[in-house]
C-alpha cells in the first residue's frame, strides 16, 4: 500500500515509479535503491534522521 503522504510503499520504501520500472532496473540500480531503503523508511515513517558525521577539524561543544 502506498502511503498517501509520504508516497512511499508502508512495506518495502519503494516509490511508485520504482516499483514500476524495477523490472527494467539494471541489478546495479536496484541495489542502490535497496541500500537506502532502510534509511528512507525510517525518515519517512519515523521522523528519523540519519546520524551526521562529524566534520574534521570541529569539535562539539557542550555548554
Amino acid at each position: 500500500m502506498i502511503d498517501d503522504e509520504t508516497g512511499l510503499c508502508e512495506g518495502c520504501g519503494r516509490t511508485r515509479h520504482e516499483i514500476a520500472i524495477w523490472a527494467r532496473m539494471s541489478e546495479k540500480e536496484r541495489r542502490t535503491i535497496m541500500a537506502g531503503l532502510q534509511a528512507r523508511m525510517r525518515k519517512a515513517f519515523l521522523g528519523d534522521e540519519p546520524a551526521k558525521t562529524p566534520q574534521p577539524g570541529k569539535t562539539r561543544r557542550d555548554g
